[in-house]
């Protein structure tokens, strides 16, 4: 069955380039309802994209061993994340950047654990991060426990919790946070639809019933997270989860969107269209991690306004982010292959190369 999905990656590309266009060109575009300024104006939706097909492509890597699972996750993330985040620090100690942060914070940094302050973060996008470890942990010592074919009550209980959290209005508290109540959503969309995808011929009905139904309140859910977000009379230190009309409206969508992609992605075959999805794929986390920080400090006062600089750099950014990127993916999967022999050597289990 396949594994790849074409139309994944370029929607994963298109997450990244839509967060980049909000914080590089939204300021000026505030009010406008053509189609652009719609994308820019919202492009921080791409998190939420960001998120769902998290759920989706994590779904395939949980019938490994727990070992190589927990590897593939970790250089999927960390070296690509130190060095660039590295050159971002150096980035911020030029002169013109003005705005650096202590080097006990940088070194904070490298851990990708973070408490939501963005203040704290050499970037401010890494906040995210925190949030796909979290859900790489919890979805990974599930499955550890119990077993890939009972992740449909892993998604069940998740969301189950989550709607609770809000209902009841203890959604507030730490370990509500921790347990991600108002990401939860979208990687459970995600990963409903690989389950689905990967599992339908062996389901019984029942448990088609409800993986169905679980996947339609998932996409329900966020609009009634974000009403009770706006409703709530307490000082917003979060702002994710709350839309505006359009905002719900366009969060429906990514849903349905990614539903379709990964329906017609059964029928790309060719081997050029595969070869320029994977492109866009491996440009996607060193754009994210490196847009928001180093473009700011390159624009000065013009960052968030459409100028040529503006758009200058941020091609430039999509053009650094794929060398970076393919020189990572060759890497990676190098150092992947290298530990995984020694792993397996070690172990009497055999695994396969992620």
């Amino acid at each position: 069955m396949n594994s790849y999905f074409p139309l994944v990656d370029v929607l994963r590309f298109l997450a990244a380039f839509a967060v980049m266009c909000f914080h590089y060109f939204s300021y000026s575009l505030i009010g406008k309802s053509d189609a652009l300024s719609l994308f820019s104006s919202y492009g921080m939706l791409g998190v939420q994209l960001f998120f769902i097909i998290s759920g989706f492509v994590i779904f395939f890597s949980l019938g490994k061993d727990i070992k190589d699972y927990a590897l593939g996750r970790f250089l999927r993330l960390y070296p690509l994340f130190w060095f660039l985040c590295t050159v971002t620090y150096l980035v911020t100690l030029t002169p013109s950047s003005g705005d650096h942060l202590p080097f006990h914070i940088y070194l904070y940094n490298l851990l990708i654990v973070n408490n939501g302050k963005t203040a704290l973060m050499v970037d401010g996008s890494y906040w995210t991060l925190t949030i796909e470890i979290l859900f790489y942990f919890f979805i990974g010592l599930f499955v550890y426990f119990f077993d890939v074919k009972k992740i449909l009550y892993f998604y069940i209980g998740w969301l189950a919790i989550t709607l609770s959290a809000f209902y009841f209005g203890f959604y507030h508290l730490l370990v509500m946070k921790i347990l991600l109540a108002r990401q939860a959503p979208y990687f459970i969309f995600g990963g409903l639809i690989a389950y689905l995808y990967s599992m339908y011929k062996d389901l019984e009905k029942e448990e088609i019933f409800a993986a169905v139904m679980t996947l339609i309140l998932s996409a329900i859910t966020p609009i009634y997270i974000s009403s009770v977000l706006a409703a709530d009379p307490l000082p917003r230190t979060n702002a994710f989860g709350i839309y505006d009309h359009m905002g719900q409206l366009i969060v429906f969508g990514l849903f349905i969107i990614f539903l379709i992609a990964v329906y017609i992605s059964q029928n790309i075959t060719s081997k050029h269209v595969i070869a320029i999805t994977k492109n866009l794929g491996i440009i996607t986390y060193p754009l994210y991690l490196i847009h928001q920080k180093i473009g700011s400090i390159i624009l000065g006062k013009s960052f968030g306004v459409i100028t040529l600089s503006s758009i200058v750099t941020a091609m430039g950014m999509i053009a650094v982010s794929y060398i970076v990127g393919k020189s990572e993916a060759t890497w990676r999967k190098k150092i992947y292959k290298k530990i995984s022999t020694k792993m397996n050597n070690l172990s009497p289990k055999n695994t396969q190369p992620y």
